[in-house]
């Protein structure tokens, strides 16, 4: 099965899950600036399932925006198109 690469950014919440979005891998350029949409929620889950407390409060819109350093390519040499990760920042709208 061949499927159109994509790029993980990741993350991880308060109980150490690792949380993300992934992208089509030729939208990098676009993302890599800007980043993808991600909600306060995702990273305040415990693993209680309870949301923790946080400076973002659990409403309203983040932005996931993918460190360019960290990018890992994972070859898993059986056919399928290698896998992209990159570890991201969690920002504010605002860029803070």
């Amino acid at each position: 099965m061949i499927r159109e690469p994509l790029l993980f950014v990741a993350t991880c919440d308060v109980s150490g899950r690792v949380r993300g979005k992934a992208f089509p891998l030729d939208l990098i350029e676009k993302r890599a600036g800007r980043g993808v949409g991600w909600t306060p929620t995702n990273v305040q889950i415990t693993c209680f399932d309870a949301i923790a407390e946080s400076p973002y409060g659990s409403l309203g819109d983040l932005l996931l925006v993918p460190d360019r350093d960290s990018r890992v390519t994972v070859d898993f040499e059986d056919g399928s198109p290698a896998e992209d990760f990159m570890l991201g920042d969690i920002l504010t709208l605002e860029g803070a």
